[in-house]
């Protein structure tokens, strides 16, 4: 048993609101601090078997008591934690059309049992597993009657009325992400989507016919590129298997072999895939053993992704994370992927190479593997033509050199028409102490 002190743990929220437990953190585990006087509570609702049927449904993360005593709590549950979350405001559209449903669901389970969500809003939400949205506060759970609209309210305003401001159109998507985050009245929302939410009948009535709403809502894609990047074969393609000798014959891979061997050589716990697009190879790692968070700022590409995932089932461990490569500081994994990205982030985004591969190495803990277009943005000829003269691969390789001890450039032949890639595998990320304090070399 190990005992600890209030001050060995992180807590979380406000502690002072909660009636059953608090919410706190120890050596990167979650755990449910239940209060004195409510332990009787919380254990005979462990014996009838609810919270365990939560999670069997993929409605609550799971819940076990602990080997663990916290100072002044009577019970210490452990929650299942895993390397990666990802908050609401950066959720793909229909994660959080998902994560009302399934609100809804894990209420009309409750409702069997006389209880109710006290809460509902998204911050109660973790996302686990392959990228699904779990509840994840037990102490949000009260007796409610019959006609109670106990959470529902604060559903509709903070996740149902979000929703619904995307659904006007994909220009609406960072006002959804505000109103998931921050929140708008509900005047304001009602105002800015022309509908108006009226709750009534049994709360049972009311989860049926919220329900059935969110099952009915629709939502328009941009013209574009990246949301259509792959096709639905492409996601439901399974990945290569591993090779007896993940060293062998790279000249005679293809890309998507030489980049299932080099992860598999890697052998990462964690993954963070730069430009994930529909998760093509966040899939690979992701079969390789991997947690996997998959950084896209493309909602409708990730949304796929997203989608794909949840027919999939479980068996993988992916986020699915909305933001771009700079807006997403602190990410990291043992191995980062950032395929097909670098001539972007030079000729869209203006990053210059230097500080392109910096960027890169910070989300890295250990290894990083990426890609060089020598054409640029052109596919078997240059393009722009001439291409500026510090578009250069060793202009890049040099740089990554200065965050990991060794670089290695695998150069390996494409079929005819295909635009050439050279891909660089870069090991033995330096220690930070050393790595913060360098300037990118921008040349003269």
């Amino acid at each position: 048993m190990i005992r600890l002190s209030r001050d060995d743990v992180q807590w979380s929220g406000i502690r002072f609101l909660d009636p059953l437990c608090r919410a706190c953190s120890h050596d990167g585990v979650w755990y449910k601090a239940i209060l004195p006087g409510a332990e009787e509570a919380v254990r005979a609702l462990m014996a009838t078997g609810l919270y365990d049927r939560l999670a069997g449904e993929g409605l609550l993360a799971p819940v076990q008591e602990a080997e663990v005593r916290i100072e002044g709590f009577a019970l210490v549950l452990r929650q299942h934690s895993e390397a990666y979350d990802v908050p609401a405001r950066c959720w793909p559209t229909l994660q959080l059309r998902d994560a009302c449903l399934a609100y809804l669901r894990l209420n009309e389970v409750l409702a069997e049992y006389g209880l109710g969500c006290i809460d509902g809003h998204t911050g109660n939400f973790v996302v686990q597993g392959a990228d699904r949205p779990v509840w994840c506060d037990i102490g949000s759970f009260v007796p409610v009657g019959a006609r109670d609209v106990a959470g529902l309210e604060e559903f509709v305003t903070s996740m149902l009325y979000p929703l619904l401001l995307r659904v006007q159109g994909p220009e609406w998507e960072t006002v959804m992400r505000q109103g998931v985050s921050v929140g708008f009245p509900r005047t304001v929302l009602e105002r800015m989507t022309g509908v108006s939410l009226t709750l009534g009948g049994t709360r049972r009535d009311m989860l049926r016919q919220l329900a059935d709403y969110v099952q009915g809502v629709r939502f328009a894609w941009p013209d574009g590129v990246w949301g259509e990047y792959h096709t639905d074969d492409d996601l439901a393609a399974q990945p290569p298997q591993a090779h007896e000798d993940p060293l062998r014959a790279f000249a005679q891979s293809s890309r998507l072999e030489m980049v299932n061997r080099l992860v598999r050589l890697v052998g990462p716990r964690t993954v963070v895939d730069l430009g994930a697009n529909a998760g093509f190879f966040s899939n690979l790692a992701a079969s390789a053993g991997a947690e996997v968070l998959a950084v896209e700022p493309d909602d409708q590409a990730a949304s796929r992704y997203h989608a794909a995932l949840a027919r999939r089932g479980g068996g993988v461990r992916v986020k699915v994370r909305v933001e771009g490569v700079g807006d997403a500081p602190g990410k990291r994994g043992e191995l980062v992927m950032a395929l097909a990205l670098t001539h972007h982030l030079y000729f869209t985004h203006r990053y210059r190479l230097p500080i392109a591969a910096r960027a890169l190495a910070e989300h890295s803990e250990g290894a990083l593997l990426t890609e060089f277009m020598p054409n640029g943005m052109g596919g078997t000829v240059p393009n722009p033509d001439p291409l500026p003269a510090d578009y250069r691969l060793e202009t890049f390789t040099d740089e990554l050199a200065r965050y990991f001890s060794r670089v290695e450039v695998i150069d390996y032949p494409m079929p005819a028409g295909h635009a050439k890639r050279v891909m660089v595998l870069c090991t033995g990320r330096l220690p930070r102490a050393i790595t913060d304090t360098l300037t990118p070399d921008l040349g003269a």
